[in-house]
């Protein structure tokens, strides 16, 4: 009885340290999109802005800017300005994934719960069920 009491108690750390490492990846994604979509309306109304000076100085009536245009240059200042927050959320994740497996190993999560909660919470980090990215 004492054993099981035991390994009850190692189970609920080990859960209690899943819960802890899940925190922390999900905030590390939300810090990510927040960072990402700064990052990507400043440099879309700074392009915008210079266009419009570029457009004066030249004494040209109009130019045109397509959406695609528009969408590169947000991509790009997202990428450039995002690279500690993406490494962040790498570790992030490769740390919940790890405790994930030392569950497994331990004996305290069958291998079934701990993949259905990996794919959860990557499908939840990429958007797809709309928990994070819409935080």
């Amino acid at each position: 009885i004492r054993d099981a009491q035991e390994a009850r108690g190692l189970g609920d750390v080990y859960k209690r340290q899943l819960e802890k490492s899940y925190d922390r990846f999900r905030d590390t994604v939300r810090t990510l999109f927040k960072k990402v979509d700064q990052a990507a309306d400043e440099a879309e109304t700074r392009y915008l802005m210079e266009t419009v000076r570029e457009i004066e100085q030249e004494g040209r009536p109009f130019r045109y800017i397509s959406a695609k245009e528009l969408e590169d240059v947000r991509t790009k200042a997202s990428l450039e300005a995002t690279q500690g927050e993406i490494k962040a959320c790498i570790a992030a994740e490769c740390d919940f994934l790890k405790v994930l497996r030392e569950l497994m190993e331990a004996g305290v999560l069958p291998f079934e719960e701990a993949d259905f909660i990996a794919n959860a919470a990557h499908r939840e980090a990429h958007g797809q069920n709309g928990d994070i990215e819409a935080a």
